[in-house]
């Protein structure tokens, strides 16, 4: 899903037209916030830069406000081309040396959504593993792997542990019925605990 909306933020795809949405386009999820926020103070450590690849101080970038494309992932290359073409203005800092040019990507990658209490779900599938998805086309939107850990709960009450199984979605299709659990600690990196948040999907069906 991350790649999937890397894909959509890429100024290099909106040059070429192949961007599945456009800049100011809306996503009909009110509650979607996608931030790229690589030289936040305090986020010290992995994915924290202050300055990319072609010296630009990294912006914390709101790429995504109230389900709006408000900006993008992009290099002084492309935020000039973006100008000059398209008559678009994007912010740089999002420059990453490749292959002896420089692309647009991400630093520290931020996804909100609405918070929901997971104990007043009704009955929901929960999954906790997945394997795969590297031969899902992002690019359209579609994601597809395995679910390899996963149980039937009512609240907090698990019913059924769920055997494997597969699962395709596209992002566009699904982020009007998309939203943000709580928010669980994960890990304990320096004495900071990880937040990992659980991502709720209204209306998939599951054979």
């Amino acid at each position: 899903l991350i790649q999937a909306f890397i894909e959509l933020l890429d100024a290099e795809n909106h040059l070429k037209g192949v961007a599945p949405r456009k800049l100011g386009d809306n996503l009909d999820n009110p509650s979607l916030l996608v931030e790229d926020i690589g030289n936040h103070e305090g986020l010290e450590g992995l994915g924290w830069v202050p300055l990319d690849d072609e010296g630009v101080t990294v912006p914390h970038k709101k790429l995504i406000q109230e389900g709006v494309i408000t900006d993008l992932l992009s290099t002084l290359k492309t935020s000039h081309e973006l100008k000059e073409k398209l008559g678009l203005e994007v912010s740089p800092g999002n420059a990453v040396l490749f292959m002896k040019s420089f692309k647009p990507s991400v630093s520290y990658f931020k996804v909100s959504l609405r918070e929901v209490d997971i104990s007043s779900l009704g009955t929901h599938v929960r999954v906790f593993n997945t394997l795969g998805g590297g031969q899902s086309n992002t690019l359209g939107g579609d994601v597809r792997f395995t679910v390899a850990l996963a149980g039937l709960y009512h609240g907090n009450k698990l019913l059924k542990r769920l055997k494997p199984f597969p699962l395709a979605l596209n992002l566009y299709h699904v982020l009007p019925k998309m939203w943000g659990l709580m928010r669980r600690k994960a890990l304990v990196l320096k004495e900071r605990a990880l937040e990992i948040p659980w991502l709720l999907i209204d209306g998939l069906r599951i054979g």
